[in-house]
């Protein structure tokens, strides 16, 4: 009875968390503080009273939420070039947003958590039987789906409880805390729920979700951000004709494109980040998804359904996050402008303005107006204080076997200069003996010997210890303490000093 009052508590103090993140919220709830009916039997929960007076206030308060707080696209917002809109029926002012973002979450559950296990366990067994609620249950009006499977994670997290509700997938683990680096709960958010309530709404959300099942949040780690951008109105050809001819500039190799007869329905480019340009409309056309389509018309296509849409969506993953120095969604939301003017500099597409095009000589064309416009959409959105990012990789050694194919593509180079012909491979591996010697001769011993002593030590500063390596003795102190003098003098009388303090200490 302590684990049902104390889930009650939260189902009441949920709402006003999520609130208080929020920055708006809707007063008491009719009907008092909602009471959920919760048992870990499994058995249906009734309907109480304040369950369904929380459950009125809380569509009360999205609705005035949603339609105050939804950026509406201005009419001085940026609109389709002349030569773009020029014919085209029912032009609007362009927007976008996230698209599908995955967290990954470490939760401190509390104390009663083995309590709410056996109730998920419940609403699983539920959700695997024919009869029953199929794992569907509600709580202080959240409405909720228990599915009868777990998953697996890319970052080692395996869940055994996958939760549906407001538009999120959450995926827990039976772990109270998380262990080391690897989450216990990660939480996809789709695209009607980023739509309609914004990528900001959605994080209050997942705060209320933890504050009702008693989880605190330690940190948040970004793992994956879909962002992108409807052109209501603009044809696929658009870009088609730019991206088969590969009049563009990218760092990235990979390029796909998609055919439907002859006309190209969509294109991508990279990997890691990667770039995708697709008819929205032909793609909704194949999939039947009435809520999606409700929410793209309100929020994307201005409550009109066009003949076309071209989308562009950046999707990018956690290795590539990371090298923009973002680590929760925090930092993503401070900080997403400044990757877009990274990305949209990365991938470059060009108006050959009807010349020939020259690869070898790519920057005497300019940007495509309309590749410029739809830097100014996602920037207009996004909406971020810091506008410009570095990309950071961090350095990979080279595998021996990589360093042996550099080391015989250099002898081959080395050789090919000195030989006008092949004459087989024992002459080959003489020459380069050869060219060996000649480097060592302008080396001293003492020199090779030093290098080779660098390398090895830079090698083997990055592996674990080994089994036999043991601490220092505290008996070395006295020598580790003059080499630190000799090092850093301040460290050093600053660590005397803490001796001195230390010891007068203990003798009190």
């Amino acid at each position: 009875m302590v684990f049902i009052r104390s889930m009650r508590d939260a189902a009441a103090s949920s709402q006003r968390s999520r609130e208080e993140v929020v920055g708006k919220g809707s007063g008491e709830t009719a009907g008092g503080s909602p009471e959920c009916g919760l048992e870990c039997s499994g058995e249906s929960t009734a309907k109480q009273p304040g369950a369904e007076g929380s459950r009125k206030a809380a569509g009360r308060d999205r609705a005035r939420l949603t339609s105050e707080e939804r950026t509406t696209p201005s009419a001085d917002g940026p609109r389709p070039p002349e030569s773009i809109s020029k014919g085209v029926a029912n032009a609007h002012p362009f927007t976008g947003g996230e698209d599908t973002v995955e967290i990954s979450l470490y939760v401190a559950w509390n104390p009663y958590w083995s309590f709410l296990q056996e109730f998920f366990d419940e609403r699983k067994r539920d959700a695997q039987s024919t009869k029953g609620d199929r794992g569907l249950f509600e709580i202080g009006g959240w409405n909720f789906e228990m599915l009868p499977s777990g998953a697996g994670g890319r970052s080692g997290m395996v869940a055994k409880y996958l939760l549906n509700v407001a538009g999120m997938q959450f995926r827990i683990t039976t772990g109270h805390s998380p262990n080391g680096d690897t989450p216990n709960v990660s939480v996809r958010i789709g695209s009607v729920a980023l739509m309609t309530q914004g990528l900001e709404r959605c994080l209050a959300d997942i705060h209320a979700f933890l504050d009702l099942f008693g989880g605190l949040l330690l940190e948040n780690k970004l793992s994956r951000v879909d962002s992108c951008i409807d052109l209501p109105g603009v044809p696929m050809d658009r870009f088609a004709k730019a991206m088969s001819q590969r009049h563009y500039i990218c760092r990235a190799k990979l390029a796909q494109h998609f055919l439907d007869g002859a006309d190209m329905t969509s294109v991508s480019i990279g990997k890691e980040p990667k770039c995708r340009i697709y008819d929205k409309v032909a793609e909704l056309h194949a999939r039947t998804d009435v809520p999606k389509l409700q929410a793209i018309l309100n929020a994307r296509w201005n409550g009109e359904f066009p003949e076309t849409a071209t989308r562009i969506e950046w999707q990018i993953r956690r290795k590539t996050i990371k090298q923009f120095g973002i680590n929760s969604v925090e930092d993503w939301i401070e900080k997403r402008s400044g990757v877009f003017n990274y990305l949209f500099e990365w991938l470059r597409i060009l108006d050959t303005e009807g010349r020939k095009f020259d690869p070898q000589n790519s920057d005497r064309y300019p940007t495509l107006e309309l590749w410029k416009m739809a830097h100014e959409v996602f920037l207009n959105w996004s909406n971020s204080p810091i506008q410009t990012v570095e990309r950071r990789r961090s350095k990979q050694d080279a595998s021996p076997q990589r360093i042996r194919d550099m080391l015989g593509g250099c002898a081959l180079s080395l050789v090919a200069r000195q030989e006008r012909e092949w004459d087989g491979l024992d002459n080959f591996e003489r020459q380069v003996l050869e060219q060996l010697r000649r480097w060592i001769a302008k080396k001293t011993p003492e020199e090779v010997e030093r290098e080779f002593q660098l390398r090895q030590s830079a090698f083997l500063a990055k592996l674990p210890p080994s089994e036999d390596l043991e601490m220092p003795d505290r008996s070395l102190r006295q020598d580790w303490a003059t080499w630190l003098a000799e090092l850093v003098p301040d460290a050093f009388n600053k660590f005397e000093d803490d001796d001195h303090d230390t010891s007068g200490k203990a003798a009190a």
